[in-house]
């Protein structure tokens, strides 16, 4: 939970890996929705169709809502859109990154963060 005094800013950044066109791993943001202070959605795609398992087609969501909550903040992340079985690799990473993400939020909150809820 955040505190209600913190104030933490979110940003997305393109990345790409090293090798061929095909090969790379982009996150090609576009901002869909914005609520100040309650939520943030955008899309979180990449890859490509000829790849398998790495840098396959990735065509999904992110959602980031705020709540008031006793205390401070609540901030809850969706991730969705995976596809079985061709999205497996991103999302098995994916779901070990958004946890660090969470602790780089918290270190800057400066509150711990309880363990991460699959739902």
């Amino acid at each position: 939970m955040l505190r209600s005094s913190a104030a933490v800013a979110l940003s997305t950044a393109c990345s790409g890996a090293t090798g061929s066109p095909e090969r790379q791993a982009l996150h090609l943001p576009d901002v869909l929705e914005v609520t100040p202070n309650e939520r943030l959605v955008y899309t979180w795609r990449g890859g490509h169709d000829a790849n398998a398992g790495y840098g396959s087609r990735l065509e999904t969501g992110v959602t980031w809502t705020l709540t008031k909550a006793d205390g401070g903040t609540r901030l809850r992340l969706v991730h969705s859109g995976f596809l079985a079985p061709k999205n497996d690799f991103a999302f098995k990473g994916l779901s070990e990154g958004w946890p660090k993400v969470f602790q780089r939020i918290d270190a800057i909150a400066g509150e711990p963060q309880p363990e991460a809820v699959n739902s």
